[in-house]
């Protein structure tokens, strides 16, 4: 309705935010700056925390989209994996191949030889996990191993 009556080119009021339209006021700067520098020092884990609505999804989206060719990016929004789950996801979001009833350890070498891959290239790999904090211990141990195993 408000987009043909006002002539908007897009829908003026959405459920979720855009982060084309994210206003940086001098926290979601920081918030962002954060980020870019968990990325930039060659690996490891970068939280981001805050209050519910506070735009902390919104920021992380606005960091991907600025991201260069040089950086392979995934973002995963659904946090109630399991490791088979989460390691599938990560296949998807990176259209990495897998068999189909692939096995963890499948899964972990198709991961593996991607990352192994993207660092001959110069490229790095960064996942945004949304809301991990309802990650299961052994789902956070299972990215804990991804990032020893190659430094990411």
């Amino acid at each position: 309705m408000y987009k043909d009556y006002f002539g908007f080119h897009e829908v003026p009021f959405s459920i979720v935010p855009s982060s084309r339209y994210l206003f940086l006021s001098q926290r979601h700067r920081e918030a962002m700056q954060h980020l870019q520098a968990g990325l930039g020092q060659g690996g490891g884990f970068a939280m981001l925390t805050g209050e519910v609505g506070t735009g902390k999804t919104t920021v992380a989206k606005a960091m991907l989209a600025s991201l260069d060719d040089k950086t392979a990016s995934g973002l995963i929004l659904n946090p109630t994996f399991s490791s088979q789950d989460l390691l599938e996801a990560i296949c998807d979001e990176f259209s990495i191949s897998y068999p189909e009833q692939a096995s963890l350890k499948q899964l972990s070498q198709a991961i593996y030889q991607y990352l192994q891959h993207n660092e001959q290239q110069g490229i790095n790999t960064l996942v945004v996990i949304d809301e991990a904090q309802h990650l299961s211990a052994e789902v956070l141990e299972q990215l804990r191993l991804f990032n020893q195993s190659g430094n990411r």
